[in-house]
């Protein structure tokens, strides 16, 4: 421990003197060679619990803590050393600081120690999704993935084998029993339609973290014709690589409708954040949905939102990980004809039309 109180005594002395200028970064490096970047601008105070850990809050009122027992060093590198320092690159004021949630298709993590970020993957096939699930509430928050032509093969049927995910802890996780004669069924986030590459890697979407109680009518209607649009978008020339976020609201009391006899949140919306790559130009869009047992339209255009209104609805900042005049730009419009979404009418036109040229 003397090594520690060396090592935080240099740090407070540090801190004082680079708090006149705010830029650059502190990296720590930790066993394994891991490392964790703290962008100074961003900063608003470290704080050394004793012998346990280190807290560090930032501006925005995120935070992340440090076992200080991983600690092997810390040292301050200015803007002109590091690459990706504010300084250097686009402004990105309001990225994930967690280099674990570094890839475009994240929101904003509300971070905490009650709040997990679980990652699922394949040696063959990477990232299958990741998400963040809030153990006051045992509930997912969202999930997020990528489909591009690398992960988004058809090699496997789906698997169906449920089951709990092992890496939330007991007390926190959710079981199969609890959805055993709740009227509900065990909505995917991640569709197991998405993910077909590998049977583990489709093994992995029926994880229970990546499931909400959904009405099957919803399930089976209006969510499943949605998922069914994201594919559509993504087997096609239309992208690069699509950024999905999947989600249903259990934030706001407002949001929720209840809870099951065994404790399970039922979210009173499901919805969608969609972000497009294509040629290095980006498009975004919001799909939101009321989550009952009725009958919904078949306009997908009656669903769509720009991700700023979806921002406004659920309190969480999508796509964060762009640079802020991209983000600004592409998350305050809504262009449907941009997303060749077909409405009903056009449907019933497009047949017509298909019929005449082939009689």
């Amino acid at each position: 421990m003397k090594k520690l109180s060396i090592i935080f005594l240099s740090l407070t002395i540090s801190l004082a003197a680079i708090s006149q200028t705010a830029s650059g970064i502190l990296r720590y490096y930790l066993h394994r060679q891991a490392t964790y970047d703290v962008v100074l601008d961003r900063l608003k105070r470290i704080t050394y619990l004793g012998d346990s850990l280190t807290l560090i809050r930032y501006t925005d009122n995120t935070r992340h803590t440090i076992l200080n027992h991983r600690i092997d060093s810390i040292v301050y590198i200015a803007n002109s050393s590091v690459p990706n320092s504010p300084s250097n690159r686009a402004v990105n004021r309001n990225r994930n600081t967690d280099p674990q949630a570094s890839q475009l298709e994240f929101p904003h993590r509300k971070e905490g120690e009650m709040n997990l970020l679980i990652k699922h993957s394949t040696p063959e096939y990477g990232n299958t999704y990741s998400l963040e699930w809030d153990c006051s509430k045992k509930s997912n928050r969202w999930t997020c993935y990528q489909m591009y032509d690398g992960n988004t093969c058809d090699n496997e049927k789906r698997n169906n084998t449920f089951r709990e995910d092992e890496d939330i802890p007991t007390a926190y996780r959710t079981v199969l029993s609890q959805y055993v004669g709740s009227g509900f069924s065990r909505g995917h986030l991640c569709p197991a339609a998405d993910r077909r590459c590998s049977k583990v890697q489709n093994q992995q979407t029926f994880y229970l973290s990546n499931m909400q109680p959904q009405y099957q009518r919803h399930n089976a209607g209006v969510w499943k014709r949605l998922e069914t649009q994201v594919r559509a978008w993504n087997n096609t020339a239309f992208r690069d690589t699509l950024f999905v976020v999947k989600a249903a609201t259990i934030d706001r009391d407002d949001q929720i409708s209840g809870t099951t006899r065994s404790g399970l949140l039922i979210p009173k919306y499901f919805y969608m954040a969609i972000l497009c790559k294509k040629d290095g130009h980006y498009q975004a869009i919001g799909l939101w949905t009321l989550h009952d047992e009725k009958k919904h339209s078949g306009d997908f255009s009656q669903y769509a939102i720009s991700i700023d209104e979806l921002e406004r609805r659920t309190g969480i900042d999508f796509f964060c990980n762009l640079p802020d005049d991209i983000e600004d730009e592409i998350e305050s419009r809504l262009n449907i004809d941009a997303w060749r979404i077909k409405t009903p009418h056009q449907s019933v036109r497009h047949i017509k039309n298909h019929r005449s040229q082939n009689n």
